[in-house]
């Protein structure tokens, strides 16, 4: 038993130095750790939308050595105190809180880029995207949500300097990179045997690289809500990242041959569905201030056969054939 406790006695010793030197290595490199790490002060200058109204605002450092971004979270609009390793960054900043838009490739700052999400259902109808006809040409776009905000702003050299005292502070200054649209169709026949209305525009953009604000390249359809208003015509609003490789809306030489279809679908009272296609492409390359107006004449919808109940033509979509003066 005496050897058997001389033994153990000087193992425990070793067991115990063991631990109380792995628990000060711990602190050391936590202490190491510690000042690596620049204490700075994020400020966003809401200056330019003084009403943006975000739930939650992204920070993206990417270092100039080429190692992946490093992501910050703030809650609300108006920044807050993070922790950066020191080195020069380019900072981009954009809303988190929209369930329209994806954000991929976040490792690298040219691939970085936000993607509108897929659209599964028609706004206004409640029915999938997939069940109603698609505008001439456009068979192959990928249907897409609308986005309904999204800010960005870029700033390059940041530097998280390790030698100063002082907490760092720098200010970003975030603007809107949406355009905005609106559609008004006058003199809409049968307007009061309309039971539900949804619309589609083709030919915009699905994507925006975030480190210049240009477009992906990648076309879409996206699904828009219109409404009946001022007795006999439909009308609507929506966002978008723009169209035909601008993130506003406006065309660039041979890029701007994309061709943009409006179409409009109603399911009137007694079930039936009908379709029509506007060709819009000319007003949506007639601005370049981010904002446009559709103004259509005319939808001839046939009135819905009285008492409502089956007919013949339910479960399938028939085209409104009409000449619509431009």
């Amino acid at each position: 038993m005496m050897t058997l406790s001389r033994c153990l006695i000087p193992l425990i010793l070793i067991v115990i130095l063991a631990s109380a030197g792995c628990q000060r290595q711990q602190e050391l490199c936590f202490d190491h750790d510690r000042h690596e790490r620049i204490p700075m002060d994020v400020e966003f200058d809401w200056s330019d939308h003084p009403d943006a109204d975000p739930a939650t605002m992204s920070l993206y450092l990417f270092p100039e050595d080429g190692r992946p971004s490093i992501r910050y979270e703030f809650e609300g609009r108006d920044g807050g105190r993070i922790l950066v390793p020191a080195g020069r960054y380019t900072a981009i900043a954009l809303n988190s809180d929209t369930e329209e838009i994806l954000v991929e490739e976040t490792d690298r700052l040219e691939t970085f880029r936000v993607r509108l999400r897929d659209a599964n259902e028609l706004q206004g109808l409640s029915m999938r995207s997939s069940e109603v006809p698609r505008a001439p040409g456009a068979e192959g776009e990928r249907m897409a949500y609308a986005p309904t905000k999204l800010w960005r702003v870029r700033t390059d050299g940041l530097f998280a300097d390790e030698g100063t005292e002082e907490v760092q502070k720098f200010r970003l200054r975030p603007t809107d990179v949406l355009c905005r649209y609106s559609v008004r169709i006058d003199s809409v026949a049968n307007i009061g045997d309309v039971q539900s209305v949804s619309a589609t525009l083709s030919g915009m953009a699905g994507g925006m690289l975030l480190h210049d604000g240009t477009l992906t390249g990648e076309i879409v359809t996206i699904p828009l809500e219109i409404t009946p208003s001022e007795g006999v015509s439909l009308s609507g609003t929506w966002m978008s990242l723009g169209h035909c490789g601008h993130s506003r809306c406006r065309t660039n030489g041979d890029s701007a041959q994309e061709k943009h279809i409006f179409t409009v679908y109603a399911v009137l009272a007694d079930g039936s569905r009908w379709y029509h296609n506007y060709t819009v492409t000319e007003q949506m390359h007639a601005t370049d201030s981010g904002e446009c107006e559709i103004i259509l004449d005319r939808l001839e919808l046939p009135k819905a056969m009285s008492g409502g109940g089956f007919n013949i033509s339910i479960g399938e979509w028939q085209t409104i054939t009409q000449l619509i003066p431009m």
